[in-house]
């Protein structure tokens, strides 16, 4: 899911959730949500990308296939 994917991303660079959802201009939980549903507003997974270094694409592969730092 999506939300695993974003955590290891996150967790990778030290950075925890709420703080990816600030840096992002996101309400707080709205990452946590992603938990239950693939269903995710673009734009907020692009802001996120963007937070995270990474590309929207590779938050869309799922967290097992990411290969650690």
């Amino acid at each position: 899911m999506i939300y695993d994917t974003v955590k290891k991303y996150a967790d990778e660079r030290g950075i925890a959730i709420t703080a990816v959802e600030e840096m992002a201009g996101l309400g707080r939980g709205t990452i946590g949500k992603w938990r239950t549903t693939n269903s995710v507003m673009v734009e907020n997974l692009l802001k996120v990308a963007k937070v995270l270094d990474v590309t929207a694409s590779d938050l869309l592969v799922d967290a097992d296939a990411v290969p650690k730092a």
